[in-house]
């Protein structure tokens, strides 16, 4: 099953809804979202692992919170509170017991996500 993060914060909460669903379906899950919207539930990770849940995270670091930035944007304000980064996302996720590989290219994140996934 593939994920795409809606509001900030929500990937965890969708997955394990999708695993208290339906746990049998769930052989894997692969959800997709922002570095902002990943660290403010980043705790979750602890929990999935614990639970040894079947799911792969993509991050897409752009350093910032950009949903906030867009709507500053739209409302001709200055970027206020938006500005992330420095984030060690391998360190981050070794910290709560789960494995990590950081890519740059679109070729390195299909290998990364097949490695993943086990296929």
């Amino acid at each position: 099953m593939f994920l795409r993060n809606g509001p900030i914060g929500l990937v965890f909460h969708t997955l394990f809804i999708l695993f208290i669903v339906a746990p049998i379906a769930m052989v894997c899950a692969v959800a997709f979202t922002g570095d902002g919207s990943f660290l403010v539930t980043a705790t979750e990770l602890q929990t999935s692992v614990r639970e040894k849940l079947p799911v792969t995270i993509v991050v897409m670091d752009n350093g910032e919170l950009g949903v906030m930035s867009l709507k500053q944007d739209l409302k001709g304000i200055p970027h206020t509170g938006t500005v992330l980064g420095g984030v060690d996302w391998e360190h981050l996720a070794r910290a709560f017991g789960a494995d990590c590989t950081t890519v740059e290219t679109e070729n390195a994140l299909g290998d990364a996500l097949r490695i993943a996934v086990g296929s």
